[in-house]
């Protein structure tokens, strides 16, 4: 009798340590999945807009002395008079993070170029609306001035593309929406929504057609849906710049 309980709780130990290796491949399997399927949500970019909106978007980080205050997604404009270049982004970049955002002059400000190329940068203009910022570093020829056009139009149900540029690795991603369409579609402060979700790191970024026409700059403003500058408000408000 010894001996058979002795060769069942071997049995019971092996089914045991099977199912546990089992547990750990198979959360290791789930795990993958749902790794893939997050990429496949964010890296979706066709190679034919990478090459069409790459030169002009650039990804900015600030920080408090080696302590990141912040990263954005910014649009290239065209090249300052004084030999640099102006990039456009969410004024969080250089702002307390409350929903006042006022101003942290004290802040270093850094961008990666298309050609993965950290260089410094620094504020040309902070007043602006929307809770935009214009960012100014030295010229690169590798960055190209962003096409605003003011005449092109959101369909309503058309689809659009949430473009960002990430700091650490360089690479463009995008994730995919519509416009809303509704009374709330634009807010008491002109901003108008999309359903393309965002991080803060997609601030400043540009919202685009499938054309790779710019319609938009998104604001990251922790709601249901994502709101944005559209892309004739924004050439009012850089008319002096």
């Amino acid at each position: 009798f010894a001996g058979e309980m002795l060769k069942f709780r071997q049995m019971s130990r092996s089914s045991n340590g099977r199912q546990k290796i089992r547990k750990r491949v198979v959360k290791k399997e789930v795990s993958s999945i749902v790794s893939d399927r997050r990429k496949a949500v964010v890296e979706n970019i066709t190679q034919e807009l990478a090459t069409k909106l790459s030169p002009s978007i650039v990804s900015l980080a600030s920080f408090d002395g080696d302590k990141m205050h912040f990263r954005s997604t910014g649009i290239v404009l065209a090249n300052s008079s004084s030999g640099g270049a102006c990039v456009l982004t969410s004024s969080a970049l250089v702002s307390t993070s409350d929903k006042e955002r006022m101003l942290t002059p004290a802040l270093k400000i850094k961008l990666r170029l298309p050609n993965n190329e950290v260089v410094g940068g620094w504020i040309k203009r902070y007043r602006l609306p929307f809770s935009m910022v214009v960012i100014e570093t030295r010229f690169s020829p590798d960055l190209r001035a962003a096409c605003l056009n003011k005449t092109v139009q959101v369909e309503p149900h058309s689809q659009l593309l949430a473009v960002k540029h990430c700091f650490h690795s360089g690479k463009l991603m995008d994730t995919r929406g519509e416009p809303i369409d509704g009374p709330s579609e634009v807010d008491s402060e002109g901003f108008m929504f999309s359903t393309c979700k965002i991080t803060m790191d997609g601030s400043g970024g540009p919202l685009v057609d499938f054309d790779g026409n710019i319609v938009g700059m998104n604001d990251y403003h922790d709601q249901k849906f994502t709101r944005y500058v559209p892309t004739n408000k924004i050439l009012e408000c850089l008319r002096d710049i």
